[in-house]
């Protein structure tokens, strides 16, 4: 029953954050004049120019997301906490993405330094927990649970290997050699000779900040298909 309890909050969750963020993305235009795109702009964007009852209402339902998915977390893995420390590794890790991302979504980058650390945190926190769910897959195909001869140990090599994918994904985020430069904006020369500076149209740290809110994201997927096929 647990399972399907948090499968019904993750999908509320994602329902949510579709609605934050398309009723957003659309009026981004209405505010800056320019159409919002993931390789260039930063999370926190979507809630820099919101003033009153606007932001009140955008970060409360950021707060709702970050609650719902602190509960799916927990009901997704509440059977299995009595047979490995690895569940409470995944929930805690998971829950503290999801607490850096609400911070990631609403600190900008003038605060340079905090930014950074928030991101660093989301990143550590998010590749923690997919280590933890790519072992934690290899209790099912080893069946070293009670009830795992029920379960089809391709399964676990499936959530295994995509699990896999996903650490080599952020790794790459991470190491990438652009992102020391991720500030370095492109020189571009006006019509009346005059000089600005714009970003360009991949701004390396924003687009790995949303690689790894996707990953996040899927990342729970990833539970909820080895707990549910169960």
């Amino acid at each position: 029953m647990y399972p399907f309890v948090a499968l019904g909050c993750y999908l509320a969750t994602f329902v949510l954050f579709l609605i934050i963020y398309l009723v957003n993305i659309r009026s981004f235009k209405d505010e800056y004049g320019d159409k919002f795109s993931f390789l260039r702009h930063f999370p926190f964007e979507l809630d820099q120019e919101k003033k009153g009852d606007r932001k009140f209402i955008y970060r409360a339902m950021l707060i709702l997301v970050f609650a719902l998915m602190g509960v799916s977390y927990v009901l997704a893995l509440k059977d299995y906490f009595q047979y490995t420390t690895l569940t409470y590794v995944i929930a805690i890790f998971g829950i503290l993405s999801y607490l850096s991302l609400f911070f990631l979504a609403i600190i900008d980058t003038r605060f340079v330094k905090i930014h950074l650390l928030i991101f660093g945190l989301n990143f550590l926190s998010t590749l923690v927990n997919v280590l933890s769910i790519a072992f934690f897959a290899f209790y099912f195909i080893d069946w070293k649970f009670p009830f795992a001869f029920n379960f089809p140990s391709w399964v676990g090599y499936l959530v295994f290997a995509i699990a896999l994918v996903f650490i080599v994904s952020l790794l790459i985020i991470m190491f990438n050699p652009k992102l020391r430069d991720w500030a370095r904006l492109e020189k571009q020369v006006n019509s009346d000779g005059t000089i600005a500076y714009r970003r360009p149209k991949v701004f390396i740290l924003a687009l790995s900040e949303w690689l790894t809110i996707l990953i996040s994201h899927l990342s729970f997927v990833l539970i909820l298909v080895l707990v549910l096929i169960v």
